[in-house]
């Protein structure tokens, strides 16, 4: 440490201390919480699992030990002109373990000092820095709080309300009138509210209550910022599904590669037959009905049964594909036309996405059916009783393909990209190789997935835009 008081990155001894407050005010507002009473962490099973299968902790052991590491070692911090620890393995192995479970779940802004609103690295439009801005001045620190997770237990209640009341629809609940039924318990309500942005500060100064309190009064207004905040957030968690993605792509990719090997030495007269069945089956349908079955603790029965329109869909292309395929072939050999060559390859790529397109059509059906079967609900069919049949069809579209990432990247640009791809491949005399059979097959599955881990980049990029524009 340095005898003036500074630290290795320059920041004062008195700021230093305000910045800890600030993260001992973020932990105990994240992770500490009360309910009938007692402290109850509020990212439960994050917490609970990292604390006993790291440091075999309890909850409680495993936060407070990371508080005392903090308020231990505070003069160990660098920070980004975010405000974001950089180093949080220099103040403790619990502190670490602990922020990192933030940095995946919320989006941190802590504002310390003037200069930090002056530059560009916060999403806050020139209003919302100049209320922060009295707070700084007045000594005092503040945090802005966007939620990309909610808590798990909190993701499940709204998936179950949602089925419920809903017919799994997730984009209405953004209606204000259903936010107050007897549906939601009055704890999920209360977290509604203020779930996905919350503004926080250091100290008791009663003027800088007010400027904080003042800050998320106006986004949490309705149909502000935190309304088109919140449904983004519900959606993503209600249909997060990186893993899942994964483990499809690796699903997809084997079977098709190794099908094809054998077909190539045994009835090669067949293989862009068999490949659009494969991708169809591997590529379309397996994945589609996985994620269309829901949570895995429900029986099998039911979630087959859950599955079975979109099932249906996949199986009834099937056949299409495998004749697209065939002919494809034999279109491709009758002729040494480019123009007949890119044909074949149109029509194998069609061949490929059957199933896909199958899959997603019968997704959308079941949406449209959802608000169909919503209109009969004497209780909420005030939800979608108003709305015209092109409202109807825009609503179903974005439940069943928009509003999905891998279902996104599968349908809306995997198929334009397999169809260029096959023209591709016509014009240029790969047409009948075994390496453009295989990618031609594996593509919407590989960009479905790349999709999904894109997507949350995509919507924080979209969230802080929206945030920079939201002013008083």
């Amino acid at each position: 440490m340095k005898k003036n008081g500074t630290k290795n990155n320059h920041i004062p001894e008195k700021t230093l201390r305000k910045i800890r407050d600030m993260y001992i005010e973020i932990i105990r507002a994240l992770f500490i919480g009360e309910k009938h009473g007692k402290q109850r962490c509020i990212y439960n099973r994050k917490v609970e699992k990292v604390g006993m299968n790291k440091f075999r902790e309890r909850n409680e052991t495993f936060i407070h030990g990371a508080l005392n590491q903090l308020k231990a070692n505070y003069n160990e911090l660098h920070l980004s002109p975010q405000g974001r620890i950089l180093n949080p393995k220099r103040v403790g192995d619990y502190f670490e373990a602990l922020m990192r479970i933030l940095s995946n779940n919320v989006d941190v802004f802590v504002i310390y000092d003037d200069k930090q609103l002056n530059g560009a690295h916060l999403p806050l439009s020139r209003s919302y820095k100049e209320e922060f801005r009295k707070i700084v001045d007045r000594g005092e620190a503040a945090a802005v709080l966007l939620v990309k997770h909610p808590p798990e237990e909190t993701a499940l209640e709204i998936r179950k309300v949602s089925e419920k009341s809903l017919q799994g629809l997730l984009s209405l609940w953004t209606n204000a009138h259903f936010q107050q039924t007897s549906e939601i318990r009055s704890g999920l309500r209360n977290f509604i509210q203020h779930a996905t942005v919350r503004v926080l500060h250091t100290g008791q100064n009663p003027e800088v209550a007010a400027v904080s309190e003042r800050i998320n009064e106006h986004l949490e207004e309705h149909g502000g910022f935190e309304d088109t905040q919140w449904i983004r957030v519900v959606k993503g968690v209600a249909q997060d599904d990186k893993k899942e993605s994964l483990k499809q792509t690796l699903g997809v990719c084997v079977p098709i590669v190794a099908i094809i090997k054998i077909v190539e030495h045994v009835v090669p007269n067949i293989l862009h037959a068999i490949g659009g069945i494969l991708d169809d089956l591997f590529g379309a349908i397996i994945p589609d009905v996985s994620q269309s079955m829901g949570e895995n603790d429900r029986p099998m029965e039911e979630r087959f049964k859950k599955a079975w329109p979109v099932l249906k869909g996949g199986l009834v292309t099937l056949p299409l594909a495998f004749g697209l395929g065939w002919f494809s072939a034999k279109l491709y050999g009758m002729s040494g036309s480019i123009g007949v060559h890119m044909l074949a390859g149109v029509l194998f790529a069609l061949a490929c996405c059957a199933g896909t397109l199958g899959t997603s059509i019968a997704a959308f059906r079941k949406s449209y059916k959802a608000i169909g079967e919503l209109e009969k609900d004497k209780k909420h069919a005030y939800l979608v009783s108003n709305l015209s049949t092109s409202e109807k069809i825009k609503l179903a579209f974005h439940e069943s393909i928009m509003d999905v990432p891998f279902r996104l990247g599968h349908t809306m640009i995997g198929v334009p990209f397999q169809i260029v791809f096959g023209i591709a491949a016509g014009a240029f005399g790969f047409f009948n190789s075994t390496v453009f059979i295989m990618v031609e097959g594996m593509a919407e599955t590989i960009l479905g997935t790349v999709s999904t881990f894109i997507f949350a980049y995509i919507a924080r990029i979209k969230r802080n835009t929206r945030l920079r524009r939201t002013a008083f």
